[in-house]
């Protein structure tokens, strides 16, 4: 997603608030709390905190049976272009209610929005709610991550997130593209193990504030991600990072390209730098997600942001996902785009140059050595049409099991 100069804190974390992202981890805090308030006098409440949080796990499971009341079930998501602007449109109305606190049912529609990407806003302008209004560059750049995808992803990083969690089971998380927030959803739900801390960016003032009411856990801030790197102070750690950057801007329109002072991320475009800036940005052995175009690993074009890339860190794996199914449906709804997503983790530091091994990622060799980590079949039309088809539900189901395995290796 594209960027502009506002910069707002959505909603941002703070002692008086709850910032896990994982419901049992917040109930039990709050069980926590109660029983050392209410201990025997003869025993001290760091004393009775301590035996509990040693003991937590213990305890965590019995709290599943509460998960209906504090998880919202997935809403069916409007694929259709009039079914998505209505949809999108209603949830704009519930933005514009100054709602804090979302109910159940504002919550279901806020959830069914899906960005305005190939979508009419100018024959909708007088239904928008004033001040709510969609931003026009989300014409060309808001294709939410599908939960499809989200899922899988949080799949395959499932047997990793207890390595990256802290003493106290948290992950510092970091989405900066966030929309509003699928992949907060996906992996709130998934990585039952571990409460993931999060920090959203988003751009687009509608989907940052959904967000914040999608994910009222989460630090949201209503920026560019350049300013948001601007304005740090210290030079936060995070042990996760999942995001679907920006596709759209070149090395001539990257907008806001000068809120970063740092020149060491001057990159030429949006996903270059969102990717550098991120993944430099993890604690040691963290780990990475991107979305991003299929030239990012093939075209000679990027081979010195590979370059860079892997000098910070290992690429794990990487995977050409479907554009569309047999019937021509697009996977991304709106666009029929093909996207390789890219399993990062950080080395630590930087070394002096690319190891042997890799050299055939700096090359633009990844599939042509990974053939089998290409997830359809493979169709050209014409001279410039590229599509990947979405294989057999059985063959799919193959490959994406093959996802994990090959991560885990």
């Amino acid at each position: 997603m594209p960027h502009s100069p506002r910069s707002a804190s959505v909603h941002r974390g703070s002692a008086s608030r709850i910032t896990d992202g994982n419901f049992r981890f917040v109930l039990w805090e709050s069980i926590r709390e109660a029983v050392a308030r209410a201990r025997p006098a003869r025993l001290s409440s760091p004393r009775v905190r301590r035996y509990l949080e040693k003991n937590r796990g213990l305890f965590l499971p019995y709290l599943d049976a509460l998960e209906p009341y504090y998880v919202l079930p997935r809403p069916t998501l409007p694929t259709a272009q009039r079914a998505r602007e209505n949809a999108n449109i209603a949830a704009l109305w519930v933005v514009a209610s100054g709602t804090k606190t979302a109910s159940r049912e504002e919550r279901l529609a806020l959830a069914k929005y899906t960005g305005f990407g190939g979508l009419d806003i100018e024959s909708n302008v007088d239904k928008f709610p004033i001040g709510i209004e969609p931003e026009k560059y989300g014409l060309l750049h808001e294709y939410y991550t599908p939960y499809e995808i989200a899922d899988e992803v949080v799949r395959v990083l499932e047997p990793f997130v207890a390595e990256l969690a802290d003493a106290s089971g948290r992950i510092r998380a970091l989405e900066p593209s966030a929309g509003i927030g699928r992949f907060l959803d996906a992996a709130n739900r998934s990585l039952r193990s571990v409460s993931l801390v999060w920090t959203a960016v988003e751009l687009s003032v509608p989907s940052s504030r959904i967000c914040a009411l999608l994910h009222p856990a989460a630090d949201v801030h209503n920026e560019s991600f350049e300013q948001f790197n601007g304005e740090r102070t210290g030079r936060e750690r995070w042990g996760l990072v999942l995001c679907n950057p920006p596709f759209g801007s070149s090395a001539a329109t990257r907008t806001f390209a000068d809120q970063d002072p740092d020149p060491e991320y001057d990159e030429p475009y949006d996903f270059a730098y969102f990717m550098r800036r991120s993944l430099d940005a993890l604690e040691y052995q963290g780990i990475g997600v991107f979305i991003v175009q299929q030239s990012f690993l093939t075209s000679a074009t990027n081979r010195k942001i590979r370059e860079k890339l892997l000098l910070n860190h290992h690429l794990m794996a990487a995977f050409r996902l479907p554009s569309q199914d047999s019937s021509g449906k697009p996977v991304f709804p709106g666009q029929l785009t093909v996207v390789d997503v890219l399993f990062f983790r950080s080395r630590g530091g930087r070394l002096t140059a690319v190891p042997e091994r890799d050299a055939y990622v700096v090359a633009g060799d990844y599939f042509k050595t990974h053939p089998d980590h290409v997830l359809g079949e493979e169709k050209t039309e014409g001279t410039w049409r590229y599509a990947v088809v979405a294989d057999s539900s059985s063959a799919r189901h193959h490959r994406a099991g093959r996802l994990r395995r090959v991560c885990c290796h």
